[in-house]
């Protein structure tokens, strides 16, 4: 079964293309495509999703039977996916700084993703989508994936010079029957030239160095025997009493404390958390949303349809959470949620969703802090 996890337009508006001048997305797939393959194992194929481009939108698809963006797993699950990814960037590397270096700048680009919503679990394996593209703001080579290859490098294999190898043989088993023919007659001579001298001064160092050791001996027998006697002694010792502690101060009177300032109200034009938000069409809907003065992890669940949108979410001007590009279909965005200062703005979030599409619709529902 062929899934869409992603449709992005070929020119994304705020992302760079990384693939090499001249590359064209599907050229780096079907380079890439066989050699993970070849390299991780059946069903690797699928780490870089199919790039299908339909008059200006690019379908990212893949075979499989089910998938899960990264954002929607567990922390373990997460860990997992990292795990796996960092073993399949580091093991496509080194493989291809042995066998195919001229494919290192293709594998450089495609896993260069925009960011963590780029990644899907697709059957137990992870599959980029989209690839190939990086925030304009981002340096080339910053990229999550590229954040997961352990760096080492890859070990050539062993030259063995057969030429000198084979000479160096044939010359030892030479000098071999050399020996064994003249052995018989340079016995004699050998055993007559051995001679066994012993000098006068190596005997004296050595009997001085036998003498240090003795001594050194004795000396720790001593300082075992002195410990002993010492411990012995402190258990013979009474142990002194210590005096009770004295009386505590009272405690200092406390000052009548302020009454506690009442909790935050939800501005009349601020919508409730963990309420479904409903498409408000084509162009820029704001909507603001009131999540109180509780920190805590903040999750956005949408669902675009078939014409993608674009969505962000804005705390004071300041973007907290993007999808970065139009996205269709059903996803997830996420932020922590840190209030500060005080007013009607400080507990408040605004929604901001742009839509493309003539008959686009759209529904959110923006959770409570967890």
């Amino acid at each position: 079964m062929t899934l869409v996890l992603a449709r992005t337009p070929a020119r994304p508006h705020g992302l760079a293309s990384t693939l090499p001048r001249g590359a064209s997305l599907a050229d780096v797939h079907e380079a890439l495509a066989p050699f993970a393959a070849r390299t991780l194992g059946p069903g690797w194929e699928r780490l870089f999703a199919t790039p299908c481009d339909q008059e200006g939108i690019i379908l990212w698809t893949v075979t499989g039977e089910r998938s899960l963006p990264y954002l929607a797993l567990s922390a373990e699950e997460r860990a997992a996916v990292r795990a796996s990814l960092g073993r399949a960037a580091s093991e496509l590397r080194r493989a291809m700084e042995r066998k195919a270096p001229a494919l290192l700048p293709l594998l450089f680009a495609a896993r260069e993703i925009p960011d963590w919503d780029s990644v899907h679990l697709v059957d137990g394996i992870p599959v980029l989508a989209p690839w190939g593209f990086r925030p304009e703001k981002r340096a080339l080579g910053d990229s999550p994936v590229a954040a997961l290859d352990d760096g080492l490098l890859s070990e050539t294999e062993p030259f063995i010079p057969f030429g000198p190898v084979a000479a160096t043989a044939a010359a030892l088993v030479v000098l071999a029957l050399t020996v064994l023919w003249l052995g018989p007659s340079l016995a004699p001579r050998l055993d007559a030239a051995v001679t066994c001298r012993a000098d006068a001064a190596q005997i004296a160092a050595l009997s001085a160095l036998l003498g240090e050791e003795g001594r050194e001996q004795a000396l720790t027998a001593d300082l075992a025997a002195l410990e002993t006697e010492l411990a012995r002694k402190r258990l013979a010792c009474p142990i002194a009493r210590l005096p009770p502690p004295p009386p505590l101060p009272a405690p200092p009177m406390r000052e009548a404390q302020a009454p506690p300032s009442p909790p935050p109200q939800r501005p009349p034009d601020a919508k409730p958390c963990d309420e479904e938000t409903q498409s408000g069409g084509r162009g820029i809907t704001r909507t603001r949303h009131f999540l109180g003065p509780q920190p805590g992890r903040v999750t956005l669940r949408y669902d675009t349809l078939i014409e993608p949108d674009h969505i962000e979410v804005l705390y004071r001007g300041r973007q907290l959470a993007t999808t970065w590009i139009p996205v269709s279909g059903r996803g997830t965005l996420s932020f922590d949620w840190r209030p500060s200062g005080t007013g009607p703005e400080a507990h408040t979030v605004e929604v901001v969703v742009t839509g493309f599409g003539l008959s686009t619709r759209w529904r959110y529902t923006l959770g409570c802090p967890r």
